[in-house]
């Protein structure tokens, strides 16, 4: 009870300048919230919306997604047949579910049985969030990891409208609406405790016909816009993806999105050659993502160069690596193997750490700090260990494999973080260990 009394944490404002980045980001944002929840408590809780959200889900196809651990619910839905066009359902699966192996009982629809009575329907998908978090999550009211909402241009989110009598309700977890301004009438909806409740919650408007309604909501939140009524109880949060055309007149301050703080960067996965004291290399690229615009030849002279230039060093030379007047910031351990990405952009560093059997590199500003970013890169191969199971199967410590075991690795690798304060990593640095 006392968590409820803390201070609401603000809205974090996300804007993007394509639909392409919005939405490749996105999903990155729900796939690291499906990392920590499947850590956590082995399920992903998520309530989607309809309207343009389903399309904008697309960056989740063919992406590392556990979908057998997803349990799916609808923040609201039109009082219509599942295979209707204004089914929130049926966008949803023409969209995203019928393109991924999710099981069709991990995804919650109305009971379509229940189409004449409204208040029956609406206590029937009650029930359903009852059956699902009653002994799991253990409050008043469910605590979804993620719920997704869009925003009208009226400010209306969900099925909840401007001067509408739910706006003011506090006890029912799902309610009725009759009379909705937007046709169609009938719908059900989630009520702001059960949103508010949320571990996070996202909003997600693009568009020039939001630009208005937008401004007002974050700038003006004391206009009342049922958008604008959405901010998570403590330890909750609030973010908002849109593009720059809907935030063009928006005050509010924008915050530049990164996955844990990466910023413009690739990353290759190579084989490397066990038994070489000199990291050298055998085999293809295994992974390769960009998030900047280079020719092929380009983007293979880059990584060509780095890697020639930082692998080529010896243990104990020098860990800032000048690349045609540029600073890499290099972070070693005694380990194998080879996870990097090498990047060139003027004005920016790179923060370089082998951890386990990979190397991780992230592109940073100048004025980042670079061991923040150390700890970040900690977090990201944790988020990949959960995904892919195999990412720190092996630990090996100066040419010694010393466990096998993928849950014995963390554990060493949990220890290890422990001793990584600012106070040691300063002491090592000094003395040029890494």
């Amino acid at each position: 009870m006392a968590a409820t009394h803390q201070p609401l944490n603000p809205p974090v404002l996300f804007s993007f300048s394509t639909p392409d980045h919005l939405v490749d980001s996105l999903a990155a944002f729900i796939i690291k919230a499906q990392g920590e929840s499947i850590t956590k408590k082995g399920r992903f809780t998520i309530a989607l919306s309809g309207g343009s959200l389903p399309k904008l889900l697309k960056g989740l196809i063919d992406k590392s997604v556990k979908w057998d651990k997803w349990q799916v619910f609808y923040v609201d839905e039109r009082v219509v047949p599942l295979n209707h066009p204004d089914s929130n359902h049926l966008a949803c699966t023409t969209h995203l579910f019928s393109h991924v192996p999710i099981p069709t009982e991990n995804i919650h629809h109305i009971d379509t049985s229940l189409l004449d009575d409204l208040e029956e329907l609406a206590d029937a998908y009650e029930k359903k969030l009852i059956k699902e978090f009653a002994q799991k999550d253990s409050a008043r009211f469910p605590v979804f990891d993620l719920i997704l909402l869009g925003m009208g241009p009226d400010g209306h989110t969900a099925s909840l409208f401007p001067g509408h009598e739910l706006l003011s309700e506090e006890d029912r977890w799902v309610a009725y609406v009759e009379d909705s301004p937007k046709p169609p009438s009938k719908r059900i909806t989630f009520t702001y405790p059960v949103i508010n409740h949320a571990a996070r919650v996202a909003f997600v408007a693009v568009g020039k016909e939001k630009v208005e309604t937008l401004s007002t909501v974050l700038d003006h939140p004391e206009a009342g816009l049922p958008s604008a009524r959405v901010r998570p109880v403590f330890p909750g949060h609030l973010y908002w993806f849109v593009d720059d055309e809907a935030a063009r007149n928006v005050n509010y301050s924008k915050t530049e999105f990164h996955l844990i703080a990466f910023r413009t960067c690739h990353v290759n996965i190579y084989h490397h050659t066990k038994g070489h004291d000199q990291l050298s290399f055998a085999g293809k690229v295994r992974l390769a993502k960009w998030f900047t615009t280079l020719t092929s030849t380009a983007k293979a002279k880059i990584e060509r160069d780095v890697i020639n230039l930082v692998l080529g060093r010896r243990f104990r030379m020098c860990n800032f690596v000048e690349y045609k007047g540029e600073i890499i910031f290099v972070m070693q351990r005694k380990y194998l193997k080879v996870l990097s990405t090498p990047i060139a952009i003027t004005g920016k560093k790179i923060v370089y750490r082998r951890y386990a059997s990979l190397f991780f590199i992230c592109e940073i500003g100048e004025d980042d700090n670079e061991l923040l970013t150390l700890e970040i890169i900690h977090r990201y191969v944790e988020l990949l260990d959960s995904f892919f199971g195999n990412i720190l199967d092996q630990l090996i410590i100066a040419g010694e494999l010393v466990e096998p075991c993928k849950d014995n690795v963390l554990s060493i690798v949990h220890h290890h973080k422990a001793y990584e304060t600012d106070e040691e990593i300063s002491r090592l640095l000094r003395e040029n260990l890494f």
